[in-house]
């Protein structure tokens, strides 16, 4: 199941029985779902992964979203890369280098008029920042600055004078901690945010890897990070909303913090402009959306001549599995071939 999700729609089936049996499940909502669990834990659990999806829980399709992290959660695990993820960029870079490749960086593309036409070109941004950029290379632009962005996020780094002092036992055994009270809360918390309203309280996921790789922090102290998910292009500041949350449930964490740095929903849009809104998700999550990444394509990563987009607003969509850029180069070896 983990690894047919993660395919192209048309690969993904190459286990029928498998997919369709997994996908008479998924395509429903969380919220559909929910009413198979008798404990209120259970049905927080499962709000919590179906979160992830920056939508209302009622949508279709927010049920697949919760159920393969659920799944990946048990196969796998939720890993976080040793140094933090800076070093899985390192060791990519290394590699390409190896092989002969460069990265050059502070360089802003704003056209493609310097660049021969025979070279193939990747982009890892949004569709409609890859239609201005891309010019007459892009087929069918218009269909590509129509893409609907979802809603946006908050995030606060901190640095802690002592771990993040959470009430329940098994919270300091995982490196990410869902955060958000009962069901009821969460799924309140994800239609507000959809439909414009400043959060109040929030769903956040808080991650804290220094208990785990001490490499992370300063000799004596622990890090932390957060996000809580607001209106798209939010302007205000929710750092206190979080922490209260945060707060709630571990008692005393206000009195940990040393130093934060916040990242408003506008202010992610202004350190990457691929964050429209501050969506992180590459584009609203919906069904059609989900088949239709970044719109209706056999090839959904071809945007034009020898011109790619990989992305997340392409298959598989949103998540820390690499996936789109993977397709999106075997799909162009396909092509140029």
């Amino acid at each position: 199941i983990l690894s047919g999700s993660l395919q192209p729609l048309l690969e993904g089936w190459r286990r029928p029985v498998t997919m369709a049996r997994f996908g008479l499940v998924a395509v429903r909502s969380i919220a559909s779902l929910a009413k198979r669990f008798d404990t209120a834990g259970g049905k927080a659990l499962l709000a919590g992964l179906g979160a992830h999806s920056i939508t209302r829980l009622d949508a279709a399709a927010t049920g697949g979203v919760g159920l393969l992290l659920g799944a990946a959660g048990h196969a796998v695990g939720w890993p976080i890369a040793k140094e933090g993820s800076q070093s899985i960029i390192d060791a990519l870079v290394a590699e390409l280098q190896h092989l002969g490749g460069r990265v050059i960086t502070g360089h802003r593309i704003t056209h493609l008029r310097d660049i021969d036409r025979g070279v193939a070109v990747f982009f890892d941004t949004s569709p409609s920042e890859a239609a201005a950029i891309g010019g007459d290379r892009i087929r069918r632009p218009e269909s590509l600055t129509k893409w609907p962005h979802g809603p946006g996020s908050h995030k606060v780094d901190w640095i802690l004078s002592d771990p993040i002092p959470w009430a329940d036992e098994l919270s300091p055994r995982t490196a990410t901690v869902h955060i958000g009270g009962n069901f009821d809360e969460i799924v309140k918390s994800e239609a507000d945010a959809l439909a414009g309203r400043p959060p109040s309280n929030p769903f956040g996921i808080v991650t804290q890897p220094s208990l785990f790789d001490t490499t992370r922090a300063p000799q004596g102290r622990h890090i932390g990070w957060g996000y809580c998910h607001t209106p798209a292009g939010y302007t205000g500041d929710a750092t206190e909303v979080l922490e209260a949350q945060i707060e709630r449930f571990a008692p005393g964490f206000g009195d940990t913090i040393v130093e934060r740095h916040v990242h408003t929903a506008h202010g992610l849009e202004r350190y990457n402009s691929n964050y429209v809104g501050g969506d992180i998700a590459g584009g609203v999550t919906s069904l059609w959306r989900l088949l239709a990444r970044p719109r209706l394509s056999l090839n959904p990563y071809r945007i034009g001549e020898r011109t790619f987009l990989c992305s997340a607003s392409t298959p598989p969509g949103a998540g820390v599995h690499g996936m789109c850029g993977v397709h999106a180069v075997r799909y162009a070896i396909r092509d140029l071939s």
